[in-house]
């Protein structure tokens, strides 16, 4: 546990931080060195005044120490991914491209992640990530998407929002547009709903193929005239 000394007062880092630490430390921009001293102190309990007036290198160890904690791992228990519903997936898919800063405590309750630290809560959401990107490859034909719109993680604000409506959208969709119906499409096994949503984007595909074939066997019918 390193141990920071400011006016003859200890203060410590912490050998593990909590999520509450986390999510506080994660709400500002580690490029940014004027934001040095709000991180130190959300972490250390170091008053800001004080650690405001620490030297420029002090600070930057104390980030580096920070920024080796926020990313340690620490495996947990955790919900099976492949007992997620569909509504679970959505959930986790949107929180995830929204920003786990803002909806860490949601998504490791889903998850049903029963822990204070964040090494053990980020390391369960890697594990999600990483079924995410399975998932989708699975599935590239039903989403019209390549790895770069899989692994992708610079899209705009609004770019996120879109997602998040764009799956509200299929939810409705499945529903046939009955409010009533919606929690019992979210309810639905991953997969089952998965698939079915694959078999009917292939028939939809063969059927405008065989829409093209007639129209072009027409055309070329017209101009033989």
């Amino acid at each position: 546990m390193a141990k920071i000394n400011v006016n003859d007062k200890s203060y410590s880092i912490p050998k593990r931080l909590t999520t509450q630490q986390w999510m506080a430390v994660m709400s500002y921009d580690f490029e940014d060195p004027k934001f040095y001293p709000q991180i130190v102190a959300a972490v250390t309990g170091i008053p800001l005044g004080l650690i405001a007036k620490a030297p420029k290198e002090a600070l930057v160890l104390a980030i580096s120490l920070i920024v080796a904690k926020l990313n340690e791992r620490k495996e947990c228990k955790m919900k099976a991914s492949d007992d997620l519903s569909f509504g679970e997936f959505v959930d986790m898919d949107i929180w995830l491209n929204l920003g786990t800063n803002l909806h860490l405590e949601d998504m490791i309750k889903l998850l049903e992640v029963n822990t204070r630290y964040a090494d053990e809560a980020l390391w369960a959401i890697d594990k999600f990530a990483e079924y995410r990107i399975f998932t989708y490859r699975q599935y590239k034909l039903l989403f019209g998407i390549n790895d770069i719109d899989i692994e992708g993680n610079d899209h705009t604000h609004l770019e996120r929002l879109h997602l998040a409506r764009s799956w509200y959208r299929v939810i409705v969709g499945l529903a046939k547009d009955d409010v009533l119906k919606l929690d019992e499409v979210t309810e639905q096994p991953l997969k089952k709903i998965l698939n079915f949503m694959a078999l009917q984007k292939e028939r939809a595909l063969e059927e405008e193929q065989k829409r093209l074939e007639q129209k072009r066997k027409y055309d070329l019918q017209r101009r033989s005239r």
